[in-house]
């Protein structure tokens, strides 16, 4: 009799077992889920990051976050991440890849210096005319950021012109900075 109770009271206590740790264990399945999902568009940012900047070296880091994400929502869609779950997760990924910003300003100290003085060889060599002297020089630093894959942000542009000046002004003469004062205050 109890073994006849006990197997028609099975099906309602597995039943209401199943109700009650249901939830659970779909939240559990839907975390791991959504972590392997998570780590598949990681994945993918980074290689469509890279790709990018292989197809355009210099390119403006906000239209790398743009390419980006465009390329992310495109292959997974928004059912399961937003277009800024995307942006930060892009974010994330190119932070990853870049140098940190002292990394950066030594590299471009090291680039400025070497450009500034191959400009003036160049110049001095004929093999570019006087205006031409500082676009050779910022091209030049701008090819070893893009080979460091550094994105040339406006910011970076405005830096790497004071750091190309003050390196053209540090090696003029005394004489050469007192007759660029006299042109100055005489015109």
């Amino acid at each position: 009799m109890i073994k006849g109770l006990i197997m028609e009271a099975l099906p309602a206590v597995i039943t209401i077992i199943i109700l009650v740790i249901s939830p659970y264990v779909y939240a559990t399945l839907k975390t791991i889920l959504g972590q392997k999902r998570l780590h598949e568009v990681e994945v993918f940012a980074k290689d469509i990051i890279n790709s990018i900047l292989q197809q355009y070296p210099g390119i403006e880091i906000e239209e790398l976050v743009s390419k980006a994400l465009e390329s992310l929502e495109n292959k997974f869609g928004l059912k399961y991440f937003t277009a800024e779950d995307f942006e930060n997760i892009i974010r994330a990924v190119i932070r990853d890849l870049q140098l940190n910003d002292t990394e950066v300003f030594n590299l471009i100290d090291n680039a400025v210096s070497s450009s500034v003085g191959s400009s003036a060889e160049k110049y001095l060599s004929g093999k570019i005319t006087a205006d031409k002297r500082k676009e050779a020089a910022v091209n030049a630093i701008t090819a070893v950021l893009i080979q460091a894959k550094v994105p040339i942000t406006s910011e970076l542009k405005t830096i790497i012109d004071s750091k190309i000046d003050s390196e053209v002004y540090n090696l003029k003469t005394p004489e050469e900075r007192k007759n660029q004062l006299q042109n100055i205050v005489t015109q």
